[in-house]
């Protein structure tokens, strides 16, 4: 009895460690589709075409500082400081929506879980590259 209350508290422990590093950092394809647009409409002026920096810094490749940062890092200055000139305009949900596309961008898998604010808050790992 006791090896099978051990086998299903080690298997819900598996579980719920599956289930929590799935919702950090986890969006969808068309969220990074539609941050994608979002992007190149609010950001692209600033940061380029391809993230690569222009007046602002690049937001993915070889030069980019956001590969050492987390998505609550990230998330948490762009959401309330860009676009420049006027911070905070858009949408909370434009702005997953472009950290959805930034981490696309990073390599970071899409999955079937929408992107949210709370996950964003909730990552502190760095995002790679």
């Amino acid at each position: 009895m006791r090896l099978l209350v051990a086998a299903f508290a080690t298997a819900a422990l598996f579980t719920l460690g599956v289930a929590s590093a799935e919702t950090h950092s986890t969006y969808t394809a068309q969220q990074a589709d539609a941050g994608r647009l979002d992007y190149v409409e609010h950001c692209a002026e600033c940061h380029g075409g391809e993230l690569e920096g222009q007046f602002g810094p690049a937001l993915a490749g070889p030069s980019s500082r956001v590969q050492w940062e987390s998505p609550q890092y990230v998330y948490g200055y762009f959401s309330v400081a860009m676009p420049h000139g006027h911070p905070g305009e858009l949408t909370q949900r434009e702005y997953v929506d472009i950290m959805a596309f930034i981490l696309q961008r990073h390599n970071k898998p899409s999955g079937t879980r929408p992107l949210t604010a709370a996950a964003l808050a909730a990552d502190t790992a760095a995002i790679g590259n």
